[in-house]
């Protein structure tokens, strides 16, 4: 009976996981080449095994962590060999402040979102989306709102413009869709 148990907890794991990691790719902002190379990236985390918990509608965090493993930067890249790591093989590149863009490749595209990162590796993250934008100030930067609500971004320059312009639109409003920490030595 306790197997069972096990088994199903394991199956609504995977469902939230997924789950999240499809909000992640359903990003407003996206681009078909590189925006964030190898050797623009940041790191500003440590490798080490970390616990991700996933915030509610209201951004408040969930009483339990839904995924734990260890992240290491391999590549130029977040990697972990754990199944299931929401956020496989981003970059990072600050934006200011302990503010960073993420990149996180999703087939033939790349996504972005927006992370920030605490003393004591702690990083919580949030996927903007360009709906919260003018069209106006979107088009300053060549950005391309499509019929499907998407923005395709074609530089760095104007994915760091439109992201920072975002989170001063956004201002107290922002809200976190998730947090990674340092995971507790058991």
């Amino acid at each position: 009976m306790v197997d069972q148990g096990n088994g199903a907890i394991e199956r609504v794991m995977r469902i939230v996981i997924l789950c999240l990691t499809t909000l992640f790719l359903s990003g407003c902002f996206y681009s078909d080449e590189v925006l964030i190379g190898r050797f623009r990236a940041d790191f500003p985390l440590e490798d080490g095994v970390y616990e991700h918990t996933p915030y509610d509608e209201n951004g408040v965090s969930w009483t339990r962590s839904t995924w734990r493993g260890e992240i290491s930067r391999s590549g130029g890249r977040y990697l972990s060999d754990v199944e299931n790591f929401p956020h496989q093989g981003v970059r990072m590149r600050e934006l200011g402040d302990g503010v960073y863009a993420v990149m996180k490749p999703d087939g033939d595209h790349h996504v972005y979102g927006l992370a920030f990162v605490y003393p004591g590796n702690v990083v919580t993250y949030h996927m903007p989306s360009c709906s919260a934008l003018e069209v106006s100030a979107l088009e300053v930067y060549s950005v391309l709102r499509e019929e499907e609500g998407y923005c395709r971004v074609g530089s760095w320059t104007a994915l760091s413009s439109v992201l920072q312009l975002y989170l001063v639109a956004r201002g107290d409003s922002l809200r976190m869709d998730g947090i990674y920490r340092l995971a507790p030595d058991e």
